[in-house]
């Protein structure tokens, strides 16, 4: 496997429903990748590569902190959140307004919003694994939603608008502290937001190039739902990864 139509063939022959995320926008962006990822070559080429960009990202993004909850919330104060179908529809809600306020003030261009809930038997799951003591409570992102902008000066600004705009009582900056070290591709910003009535969403901010491959890893890498045709087919998707880190690092210099 080695390009993005071979990909997304073999997401929807095994039942990934791609045709609506993959809009001619993100494919424009994967086919840019992708042209990126031969120019670089295969292995420690791409991979040196990446490790530079992770370096420059990182410092870049300094100006982004991290933070934490003062004091978290009881653990049941998420189940409920987290399994209430009505409650979550309000706080998606609040989350559109609040959030349309925000882009308003923050004036950057080319933003695009997207809004999702994580589905019930995910959560459930969840639940279950922490009740048996294998899995932390993670349901921060049972109410989702993703701003993506062009680049990746503009999501480290609008980050900083963020945290003096809203009231952010969590955030992890995936640029600065990559999730599995170095060598992992995801970066974004992800910050725990408290609406006026006090219930949470979780806001995702990324570049065009990451949101365009979350859209076909996720899956494999993340959910580890499907696995990989092959070990070149791994490969493949871990190189483009890197690559989108690359092409926003370079793009960044202009």
């Amino acid at each position: 496997m080695s390009c993005v139509a071979e990909h997304v063939a073999y997401l929807k022959r095994h039942g990934h429903c791609v045709r609506h995320k993959m809009t001619a926008p993100r494919l424009r962006v994967l086919t840019k990748v992708e042209t990126r990822r031969q120019e670089l070559g295969k292995g420690s080429r791409c991979r040196g590569a990446h490790l530079d960009a992770g370096a420059h990202m990182a410092e870049m993004a300094s100006v982004v902190p991290e933070r934490d909850f003062p004091q978290a919330p009881p653990d049941d104060t998420w189940i409920v959140q987290a399994l209430d179908g009505a409650a979550r529809c309000e706080t998606l809600n609040l989350a559109r307004l609040q959030l349309t306020g925000f882009l308003a003030v923050a004036k950057v261009r080319g933003v695009q919003v997207s809004w999702s809930l994580k589905s019930f038997p995910s959560i459930r799951a969840r639940i279950a694994a922490y009740a048996a003591g294998v899995a932390s409570l993670d349901l921060w992102d049972s109410i989702r939603c993703r701003i993506t902008v062009p680049s990746l000066p503009q999501a480290l600004d609008l980050c900083q608008v963020l945290t003096g705009w809203a009231d952010v009582v969590r955030l992890r900056n995936y640029y600065r502290r990559p999730r599995l070290g170095p060598d992992d591709p995801y970066r974004a910003v992800h910050a725990c937001i408290r609406t006026s009535r006090g219930s949470f969403y979780e806001l995702q901010v990324m570049t065009v190039w990451r949101d365009a491959v979350c859209e076909i890893d996720h899956p494999l890498v993340h959910k580890k739902s499907l696995t990989f045709e092959s070990a070149e087919h791994r490969s493949w998707l871990g190189e483009a990864s890197w690559t989108a880190n690359i092409l926003d690092v370079e793009l960044s210099r202009g």
